[in-house]
């Protein structure tokens, strides 16, 4: 069996918020309450902060500014038609118009995604919520808690190896099919999305629960980011990286239905950081990730046979979280 052990010399820059969402939760309009405790109560670390380890009293100053910034230069996407339109504005009927029409500090360019609403039904939400809390939670970054299914990366050095991945989760398998048989405008065709990965995320707003503008990375993972919204509705916001310490911001902000599917491709992928602002988790939020792996590891790719492997893996559907929470300390 090949070795999924690689490493290269030169640096990769790009970041990925995760390596780089209680058993029988209520689900009941949105307000399902959080789940049990897990064995540490905060994983944030550097610049990355939650109400947990640091009370909204003690950083009010410093929430306003960021709120303030993601508010200047702000559209969001219309789901109707696709069209960039002000942010506040009810219908974008009389503004038909080009993003770069709308405003001269709007980049012309935002394309590459797609929300599906309805993706899943009440039923089927019920059913995933009980099978991802039935899996014990690892605390994150920023308020979140997460469960991981994919290889074991390191993402500066270039580093992939299996670790103990042993698969996508069994109940998952139905989530992928129908991806793989859904089509929207930004992405006519689903039917070669073949995931390597899965990510599922909990917010909660009572740990402030949000994810700092990024880009996902490019180098292991594909063109395509998948993720299917639970139990509330949320915002994804995109926003232009700032150049030379530049304040002046753009910001698209996206609306996740609840029980929605979201892609995401393209310049929005390559082009325009995305996060969720903790103004934006007002009930508790399941987020399922899906990733495909990059040119370099399909087709003629320099490690497709690598790739391959981690395809085959991935799709048994037999797998364990790969992250589990480590025993507190007495």
């Amino acid at each position: 069996s090949l070795s999924l052990s690689l490493l290269f010399s030169h640096t990769h820059t790009d970041t990925n918020p995760e390596t780089a969402v209680m058993a029988d939760s209520p689900v009941a309009a949105g307000q399902a309450a959080a789940g049990p405790p897990t064995s540490r109560l905060c994983a944030c670390s550097g610049v990355r902060w939650c109400l947990v380890c640091r009370p909204a009293a003690d950083d009010a100053a410093a929430t306003a500014a960021a709120e303030a910034t993601v508010r200047r230069a702000s559209w969001r996407l219309c789901l109707d038609s696709g069209s960039i339109v002000p942010l506040g504005k009810a219908t974008d009927d009389d503004h038909r118009h080009d993003a770069q029409h709308l405003d001269p500090l709007l980049p012309p360019e935002f394309e590459g995604v797609c929300v599906i609403r309805d993706f899943v039904s009440a039923a089927e939400e019920a059913e995933l919520v009980q099978d991802i809390d039935r899996l014990p939670w690892t605390p994150s970054q920023s308020g979140r808690r997460k469960q991981d299914f994919g290889p074991k990366v390191n993402f500066k050095r270039k580093k992939v190896k299996q670790g103990n991945f042993n698969g996508l989760p069994s109940w998952s398998q139905w989530l992928v099919q129908r991806l793989q048989t859904s089509a929207c405008t930004a992405c006519p065709s689903l039917n070669t999305f073949r995931p390597v990965e899965q990510c599922n995320l909990e917010y909660c707003p009572s740990r402030g629960s949000a994810i700092d503008p990024h880009f996902d990375d490019a180098w292991l993972w594909g063109e395509r980011l998948v993720t299917v919204n639970l139990l509330s509705d949320t915002v994804l916001s995109f926003t232009t990286p700032s150049n030379n310490e530049q304040t002046e911001h753009h910001t698209i902000q996206v609306t996740l239905p609840r029980r929605s599917v979201v892609i995401v491709k393209g310049n929005a992928r390559h082009r325009w950081h995305h996060g969720i602002c903790r103004e934006h988790v007002t009930a508790r939020r399941l987020a399922i990730t899906f990733r495909e792996l990059s040119s370099e590891f399909t087709g003629d790719g320099p490690l497709a046979e690598v790739g391959a492997e981690m395809l085959d893996i991935a799709a048994t559907f037999k797998g364990n979280p790969t992250t589990v929470p480590k025993p507190q300390a007495l």
